[in-house]
């Protein structure tokens, strides 16, 4: 029989039953007490009759409610099915009526989470491959949002891999920062520190005010480990004031992971500069969880997303001038995506055994990935392929930009033009600026390459991840 999603729970319990697992504010859980609150919260779901192969909607804001219904719902062999509060109320409406949970948990279910030292906890489910551990939807920024359907032990495997390969360990105190209903939100920042006999520092949802306080929360719980996308490292090193946080950074810091997105050479560079500390670049997907990651003090890793996990095979596919299109095995991958028509609620669409083609382009040098771009982003100017984030990062070399973003829209002689989206630090300046960023173009990028337009803008749409959202961009021009 294959051991229960939460035996690392059981794992903790004998020596480390008093360790700090999970600090909300003033209220802290120790290994002990969580395990007891979960599976107290897996009695009640079982009272309102959710049990095994149920389906629980978690609507909850970030909290130590939302990891405990989580973790409540593996106990009792229940599918979570976890909602971003920043999707699309459409989205929202879909993904319920396609899944049909049997209970959708909000805020107005407080009694149903209420923590109790005398609840009446539920003996373990025995687990049951064939039931998801949940259901994550993909942002759905091109077409309606995709269920992917994960095994929690696979999940679990994963994290473990993960932690082997970069050091999370029990003295690891990671600071929660994502939203909690996207797979980052849980997997990277709950999951893998927990799993590890770690402590999980909950924050307020990131925001320029809760920035504000970042610091100091850390430095009181004594964190050493965060986990960021690139808008949130480029907030971070936008308020910067040096001095204090600096030192404490880079004393304390061992892990500072930037995923969700891709982190430029300029943004990489600023942000070790003010804190002290290096970025470890991470690269993942909903489909197949954590695929590599940068690790602490490795060398000749720079532009990388880090070593492949054990047991995940990256194949390229060529795709004329450029690196191939990156198709991953991995023995993590979900296990389907969900049927789409709403009668078919319980059906899976099995996982390709060949693999996934993730659409990144990118190539591999020993055990290290290297993603250069994205195959739908892929701009063709007069038959020649152009690579979008090698322009961005050239522009970004620039100390005046402080981001861009490269997008191909449709042109009558070269089927598509290079256009660049700039945010200028000075935006009364652009005129200079435009005539200056042509030129560092021409310098380093071959003549198909070069941006045939500039457009100046504020800000750049971005996804609830922090991803740029390019269709957007085009749809504005």
């Amino acid at each position: 029989m294959r051991p229960h999603p939460l035996d690392f729970l059981a794992r903790m319990l004998p020596e480390n039953g008093a360790r700090p697992a999970l600090i909300d504010g003033e209220r802290t859980w120790s290994y002990a007490a969580l395990a007891h609150w979960v599976a107290c919260v897996a009695q009640r779901l079982s009272d309102r009759g959710v049990g095994a192969g149920e389906r629980l909607a978690i609507d909850l804001p970030n909290g130590a409610e939302f990891v405990v219904a989580y973790l409540a719902a593996w106990h009792a062999g229940i599918t979570v099915i976890p909602i971003n509060g920043a999707m699309p109320a459409e989205d929202r409406a879909y993904l319920l009526d396609l899944t049909r949970p049997t209970l959708r948990l909000d805020s107005t279910q407080e009694g149903l989470l209420e923590d109790s030292e005398r609840g009446v906890a539920a003996p373990f489910t025995p687990y049951d491959e064939r039931i998801p551990g949940a259901i994550f939807f993909t942002s759905g920024t091109t077409s309606r949002p995709k269920g992917v359907c994960h095994d929690a032990q696979r999940m679990l495997a994963n994290v473990d891999a993960f932690n082997t390969l970069t050091g999370i360990s029990a003295e690891t105190r990671m600071l929660h920062l994502m939203p909690m209903g996207y797979m980052a939100g849980f997997l990277n920042t709950i999951l893998s520190p927990l799993a590890a006999g770690g402590t999980v520092v909950l924050s307020p949802p990131f925001s320029s005010a809760a920035a504000m306080g970042l610091w100091p929360l850390a430095m009181k719980h004594r964190v050493n480990t965060l986990w960021l996308s690139p808008t949130m490292a480029a907030f971070l090193v936008q308020l910067n004031r040096g001095g204090v946080v600096y030192d404490w950074c880079r004393h304390h810091l061992t892990h500072v992971f930037i995923g969700t997105a891709s982190l430029s050479a300029k943004l990489e560079a600023q942000f070790s500069a003010a804190f002290g500390v290096a970025c470890l670049e991470s690269y993942g997907m909903t489909e197949l969880l954590l695929v590599s990651s940068r690790t602490p003090g490795a060398a000749d890793q720079a532009g990388s997303v880090g070593r492949v996990l054990p047991g995940i095979e990256c194949v390229m596919e060529e795709n004329g001038q450029l690196a191939g299109v990156l198709r991953i095995r991995s023995p993590y991958a979900m296990l389907g995506y969900l049927d789409s028509d709403p009668a078919e609620t319980g059906v899976l669409l099995p996982a390709d055994a060949q693999g996934l083609e993730t659409g990144d382009i990118g190539r591999l040098e020993g055990d290290r990935l290297f993603i250069t771009g994205r195959k739908k982003d892929l701009i063709l100017h007069g038959g020649v392929n152009v690579s979008p984030r090698a322009v961005e990062e050239v522009l970004l070399r620039h100390a005046e930009v402080a981001n861009a973003a490269v997008v191909g829209m449709p042109h009558d002689f070269w089927g598509e033009e290079v256009v660049a989206c700039v945010i200028a630090h000075d935006p009364n300046r652009t005129g200079k600026l435009r005539a200056e960023l042509v030129e560092l173009c021409r310098a380093h990028l071959s003549p198909d390459a070069v941006p045939g337009r500039f457009r100046f803008v504020e800000s750049f749409p971005l996804s609830s991840t922090g991803k740029v959202r390019k269709d957007l961009l085009r749809q504005s021009d």
